[in-house]
């Protein structure tokens, strides 16, 4: 009866441990990550008119800063 209950105890303390714990969300994150890892899940694949929009927005805004920066580059003085 004793024993029984020392082996309970000790089976709890060991689920109840750092390590198993820390074992426990490292699995659960990796099966999230290799879940949201696939093609279907991307932001590409799921929205891929809002990346598009996203991108052309980027690459004109980027031009249209270079472009004022290089304009106003000649005011500047010495």
């Amino acid at each position: 009866m004793m024993e029984q209950a020392i082996d309970q105890a000790a089976a709890r303390v060991s689920d109840l441990s750092p390590c198993n714990q820390m074992n426990a969300k490292i699995s659960m994150w990796s099966r999230i990550g290799n879940a949201g890892m696939s093609r279907a899940g991307s932001l590409l694949w799921r929205h891929p008119f809002t990346f598009l929009i996203g991108f052309v927005l980027c690459v004109v805004v980027t031009t249209g800063g270079y472009l004022y920066w290089d304009y106003a580059r000649h005011f500047e003085s010495r």
